[in-house]
């Protein structure tokens, strides 16, 4: 009876071993298999200035692969060549009818040829040369640069091109992973749409939660209900931008879609100025200061909320993450829009602010768009480490001055 169960455990010890060796000497080829190295060359007929990007991206396809770049005895040499980036503007009745209006009413096709020549110890190893066209992107198509939908095509053609490269040579093994997708700055594809809504939505959430949370930091209540005074009139502007389909309303008042922020007290106007009283008319004691900050804090909100996300991914623009972008254009575009459109209705928060400071408009517009503009160019720029600097200094002196009250 032992004398079996020794020889059981050993022959168990024995196919232990042997099937460890085999996967160690498994993973070994697999290593092997995957260890290359590349001298990579990107040369850009036309020069339009997409030679780092397709460098980049080229890069990146080989080293998801395991290859890595060399400057010395490399086992591959490669050159890529971007020939042409050739565009075309397309009609765009779909983007025009249920997204941007007359904004999109086009939408561009780029179309990219490269060519991918590699060679080893001076020998040929692979040459093709593909013509890339990009995907169309309809809906809101206003949003796409030019020059963001010409750096994509260009990306994905290098990508494409060396994809096929270790395809067809299995210099990595016969399964070939692709690179992270490039990114487009603020929508790469036409599905990021709703992840870009989501992001803006939550934009406008932090901004309704910055008069809630301030109002109670400073004593006060605030409630979020419908304000039957917040409408907008469909006039050309909001056709062009938005979608022709609001053509039959054109000139009518219509209800704005979002819920607003209201207090227990308020300024009522008297001959020395407004006072701030609470719904049972009795004075509040710096009423004005607390008004004044609980108006600009839906603003300040989103401010800070762009702080947040350019501090922790200052590349966002080169990230894939519709959804963060989309919350940064929205805490972009929603102060914007209150510059131009903030004064009509007596509960916004710009009519409001104005009479707390006793501003010029332009100069409360000026207070809300410095921010915006210096985290614009934080977004576009984010290898200027200055811009960081001006961006927090067009925060804090706003929130200064309203508390200065």
């Amino acid at each position: 009876m032992r004398r079996g169960f020794v020889l059981k455990f050993q022959t168990m010890r024995k196919q232990t071993f042997l099937l460890t060796t085999i996967l160690l000497l498994m993973c070994c080829a697999a290593a092997a298999r995957a260890n290359c190295s590349y001298f990579l060359v990107t040369l850009e007929e036309q020069n339009h200035g997409f030679a780092d990007a397709a460098h980049i991206m080229a890069s990146a396809a080989l080293q998801a692969n395991g290859c890595e770049p060399a400057d010395h005895e490399p086992d591959i040499a490669l050159t890529l060549r971007i020939v042409s980036v050739d565009t075309v503007r397309r009609a765009n009745p779909k983007g025009m009818l249920l997204a941007g209006g007359l904004s999109s009413a086009a939408y561009l096709d780029a179309r990219v040829t490269a060519t991918l020549l590699a060679t080893r110890n001076g020998a040929e190893l692979f040459t093709e040369t593909i013509t890339y066209s990009s995907p169309p992107r309809e809906l809101y198509s206003g949003w796409y640069r030019a020059r963001s939908i010409k750096k994509h095509a260009v990306e994905n053609a290098a990508a494409k091109l060396v994809i096929r490269f270790l395809k067809s040579t299995e210099l990595t093994g016969s399964r070939v992973q692709a690179p992270p997708r490039a990114n487009g700055d603020l929508l790469t594809q036409d599905r990021d749409i709703w992840p870009v809504l989501g992001g803006g939505f939550t934009g406008v959430a932090a901004h309704e939660a910055g008069h809630l949370i301030n109002a109670r930091l400073t004593g006060h209540d605030a409630r979020i209900r419908r304000s039957e005074d917040r409408t907008f009139t469909a006039q050309a502007d909001t056709v062009a931008g938005l979608s022709i389909l609001f053509a039959h309303r054109l000139g009518d008042d219509m209800q704005f879609p979002f819920p607003d922020a209201m207090y227990d007290f308020g300024a009522v106007a008297s001959p020395s100025g407004p006072r701030y009283v609470d719904n049972q008319g009795n004075e509040v004691p710096g009423g004005r200061s607390d008004h004044a900050l609980i108006a600009y804090s839906g603003i300040l909100y989103q401010n800070l909320a762009n702080e947040f996300l350019l501090t922790r991914w200052p590349n966002l623009i080169d990230r894939d993450d519709p959804f963060k972008k989309g919350m940064f254009f929205g805490n972009i575009l929603v102060p914007a829009v209150y510059t131009v459109r903030g004064y009509s209705d007596p509960n916004s928060d710009l009519w409001q602010l104005q009479q707390d400071l006793g501003w010029d408009r332009w100069a409360v517009n000026a207070m809300v768009l410095a921010p915006l503009a210096a985290d614009m160019a934080r977004y576009y720029h984010p290898e200027n480490k200055k811009l960081r600097r001006w961006a927090r200094i067009a925060k804090a002196v706003p929130l200064i001055i309203v508390l200065a009250q």
